[in-house]
């Protein structure tokens, strides 16, 4: 066997691997798809021309993890900043969620607990206080 066939991750040479990876990212990162609720691996493999099995290896390979997973964690992040950056304004949890691309406000609760450690509710008060306190301190 080759070192080149060694290389391939199902079936896939590393090249494209990263390639696939990069524009798995520019579609998180540039055009934030994850804000879509119901966006899913079948449309992302649409939008790279490219059949859905490979952009689950790729996620698997490239991300260490799933395709749901990987999407809540840009979602939790998006909701992160958004609560972070409106601490102070009257924030409606539940639009955070829908704005960063949740279905229903329990997946948000517990996607955000399970990898913020604490609830969205937990967070904003935390982020105010914060705020609150580098105001005081000025």
């Amino acid at each position: 066997m080759t070192s080149r066939v060694k290389d391939k991750v199902g079936g896939v040479n590393p090249q494209t691997l990263d390639i696939l990876k990069r524009e798995i990212t520019r579609l998180l990162k540039r055009d934030k798809v994850y804000r879509y609720n119901d966006y899913s691996i079948g449309q992302m493999a649409e939008q790279l021309n490219i059949n859905k099995r490979y952009v689950s290896l790729t996620i698997r390979h490239c991300f260490n993890t799933n395709f749901t997973t990987l999407l809540n964690v840009y979602r939790i992040k998006e909701a992160e900043r958004m609560l972070t950056r409106y601490c102070l304004a009257d924030v409606n949890i539940e639009d955070v969620a829908i704005a960063s691309g949740f279905k229903t406000r329990q997946s948000f609760y517990n996607y955000f607990k399970k990898l913020m450690g604490v609830n969205p509710t937990q967070f904003l008060e935390k982020a105010r206080a914060d705020r609150l306190a580098r105001m005081d301190a000025r």
